[in-house]
């Protein structure tokens, strides 16, 4: 999992949300307004025959309707309050979830500056405009909450992030507790991708072994979210395949071994240091804030420290 950068702002997106989706939306004289939200949504409540008193009352406070659009989730969640209504089933997720996923999709996909899947850190999540027209998009939006367990949360703006087509169809309807990309990361939850040797044998990285000597797996803290994830997304199995990458490390760390980077920082001119040379080996994005700029860039880090290769680093508070 791979938190969302560390320049994000929630409140400043909580604005942004407003001004860029909603207002739009639900306005159709094009007024920048909270009261003019509140007024279109006010219509459908009112006539919705369906829903009880309180809930009702409920949502014909203006601060109660906008917090369903751009407030925490998680908050929402452990207030306590009943939101169980048809309504939001009709109009958040038949109506306005897919205008959103289609109009707005994109916007909400360059402003989190989520290049990668923040669930696997494999594939490419962005929108991009083609030169015929209309966009061309790498990724899905998916509900942190299922829309379907929580429809109040169908539209909420922390509730959707831009995922990978696989990983929004493993998680479908995933109603445990899942890692949340807003609140936390892999690192942050004790995960890291490791290797070992398939017989038990003794890990020696001066022994370069062949793809199938050797397999991959995931250490992790014994935390329900983070179990629930990797289970649900099958990284164990995913990233089992990715041992032809995992030996390329292996073989890297064995060759440029501290002697032999010792003797190219040497060189005069070239302006070399350990940090350097193995930055270019390996590649960029390898800190733990820079995990969603580049695919597999955990998983590399993660196999580079296990063979002694890279530094062990204490992953970022954010």
């Amino acid at each position: 999992m791979i938190k969302v950068p560390k320049e994000f702002d929630a409140e400043e997106y909580r604005q942004w949300a407003l001004d860029n989706i909603y207002y739009k939306m639900y306005s159709s004289k094009g007024s920048k307004t909270q009261n003019s939200i509140f007024n279109k949504l006010r219509e459908h409540i009112q006539n919705d025959q369906m829903l009880n008193k309180d809930l009702r009352n409920y949502l014909l406070v203006e601060s109660n309707l906008i917090n369903l659009l751009v407030g925490s989730p998680k908050e929402i969640l452990n207030s306590g309050e009943n939101l169980e209504g048809e309504l939001f089933t009709k109009h958040f997720v038949k109506t306005r979830y897919p205008e959103l996923r289609t109009e707005f999709g994109g916007i909400i996909s360059k402003k989190l500056n989520l290049r990668i899947c923040p669930y696997c850190n494999r594939a490419y999540t962005f929108s991009v405009q083609k030169n015929l027209g209309g966009n061309t998009k790498t990724f899905q939006l998916d509900h942190i909450y299922p829309k379907e367990k929580y429809p109040y949360l169908a539209i909420n703006i922390f509730n959707l992030v831009p995922v990978c087509a696989a990983c929004n169809h493993d998680k479908l309807n995933f109603s445990d507790e899942f890692i949340n990309p807003f609140e936390q990361s892999w690192d942050k939850s004790g995960v890291a991708f490791k290797w070992k040797y398939s017989d038990e044998t003794e890990r020696l990285v001066e022994l370069i072994p062949h793809t199938e000597d050797f397999e991959i797996y995931i250490n992790h803290k014994d935390i329900d979210f983070v179990k629930n994830s990797i289970q649900a997304l099958g990284l164990e199995e995913i990233y089992s395949e990715h041992k032809t990458e995992a030996l390329e490390i292996i073989k890297l760390a064995q060759k440029y071994n501290t002697s032999y980077i010792e003797e190219l920082s040497k060189y005069e001119g070239l302006n070399l240091n350990e940090f350097k040379i193995k930055r270019d080996l390996l590649g960029p994005n390898l800190d733990a804030k820079d995990h969603h700029k580049r695919p597999l860039a955990k998983f590399t880090r993660d196999i580079a420290e296990d063979v002694g290769f890279l530094k062990p680093v204490e992953p970022p508070d954010s």
